[in-house]
């Protein structure tokens, strides 16, 4: 996969995989993962605010069960893969999920860093549990009032026709298409007028097929600073110029 460079408010994202911020969705995933508190479907997340995985249906949002399967739905290698951790549904069918890859190496399509959602799938296996027709979910949940620079896109991983969505608050949807193979940032929602305990679901829908419906996510949750902000750091910064030059 070709790299590509976005600048976002001074942060740079390496292709759909790599990040080189800490304002993003997957380094909030990588670092749970990273720590005792993976098996925990809620964790720390970019400018102060939380991230949940889950899924979606019939208008509630649901976590995943905290603990590691069996008495939990997190698993240390998701599919069977090394390299994919996370959270998928206990049930005939493992969906819907919301998984990260923490190797180096590809895995069942995902990329290393990449978020791997994939939604619940009627009539896929031998048993439609209630989850069925589940989006795949992983929320922000916003802590600091504000404007917010939400950028990212969704990676077609196999070749199933899923509808993803970026959506306030469960109903509001900010973001809407069918999968798509770009490596290029797919939504840019700049300048989103965000109150503190706003919820931004980063969702993967089956779009009524039961095929092929992994899909890759990155995403960038940026708190834009205010004015005065931004004037209080340029003055800063022209402050450490002038000491500079007078040493």
């Amino acid at each position: 996969m070709s790299k590509v460079l976005h600048a976002l408010a001074g942060v740079a994202v390496l292709g759909m995989g790599g990040f080189a911020s800490a304002a993003n969705i997957n380094d909030a995933y990588l670092a749970n993962e990273a720590s005792a508190n993976e098996v925990n479907p809620t964790f720390a997340g970019p400018a102060g605010g939380t991230v949940s995985v889950g899924y979606f249906l019939n208008g509630t949002f649901t976590l995943f069960a905290a603990g590691e399967n069996p008495t939990g739905d997190h698993y240390n290698a998701a599919y069977g893969f090394e390299e994919l951790e996370g959270f998928h549904q206990d049930n005939p069918n493992g969906i819907p999920s919301v998984v990260i890859n923490v190797g180096a190496a590809v895995a069942a399509g995902v990329q290393p860093e990449q978020i791997g959602l994939h939604p619940g799938v009627p009539g896929s296996g031998e048993v439609n549990p209630p989850e069925a027709n589940a989006d795949g979910v992983i929320r922000y949940t916003v802590a600091t009032a504000g404007l917010y620079d939400i950028v990212g896109g969704f990676q077609d991983l196999n070749f199933g026709p899923t509808l993803n969505q970026v959506r306030r608050n469960e109903t509001e949807i900010l973001f809407s298409q069918n999968e798509t193979t770009a490596e290029t940032p797919n939504f840019n929602l700049t300048g989103l007028t965000l109150a503190a305990g706003d919820r931004i679901d980063f969702a993967v829908n089956s779009n009524g097929d039961a095929i092929g419906d992994f899909t890759g996510l990155f995403a960038d949750v940026a708190l834009v600073p205010e004015p005065s902000s931004l004037a209080l750091l340029g003055l800063a910064g022209g402050a450490l110029l002038a000491r500079r030059r007078r040493a």
